[in-house]
């Protein structure tokens, strides 16, 4: 997976275990909002680089995902809760923001590395045979149980 930071292309795997941090009340002051690489929470994840089982050498944060970069083009990605999101967009637009508890976790499900992501078919990997499975829309369904059941009825009737 690859991501665009800074206008720079990074190669970017997935976090191999939660990290909490706290936000102090001088990180929201320092953020600057709307800025990926300077908000309250890039701030905050610099301030505590000790905290990670990797090196810190730049951080962006964009809405709930956020990318640290360990080395030169590479950067290891975290989640963040709806509860921080909401603080970030809070800070980006309204320049408010609070001192708390962050956690950045590893990514699961359908949001890690690898991961299907086929919402049609929960559980299912796609067949490789080059079909694909379409739903009939409502209105084809009923035009062709009509079909189906008007030819029936004629073979029935040229049977009969």
């Amino acid at each position: 997976m690859r991501y665009k930071i800074a206008d720079e292309m990074y190669e970017v795997e997935d976090g191999t275990e939660k990290v909490s941090i706290t936000r102090s009340l001088a990180d929201v002051w320092q953020g600057r909002s709307g800025a990926a690489g300077e908000c309250m929470n890039a701030k905050c994840v610099l301030r505590n680089a000790a905290s990670f089982p990797h090196p810190v050498l730049a951080v962006s944060v964009i809405k709930t995902v956020v990318l640290v970069v360990d080395r030169p083009g590479h950067a290891v990605r975290y989640m963040l809760s709806e509860r921080d999101s909401r603080l970030i967009h809070e800070h980006d637009t309204e320049q408010v923001g609070e001192p708390g508890a962050l956690t950045l976790r590893v990514p699961t499900g359908t949001r890690r590395q690898g991961a299907y992501r086929d919402r049609s078919q929960p559980g299912k990997r796609p067949s490789f045979t080059g079909a694909h499975r379409r739903h009939l829309v409502r209105g084809e369904q009923a035009r062709v149980k009509a079909a189906i059941a008007a030819t029936t009825a004629d073979a029935q009737e040229g049977t009969a």
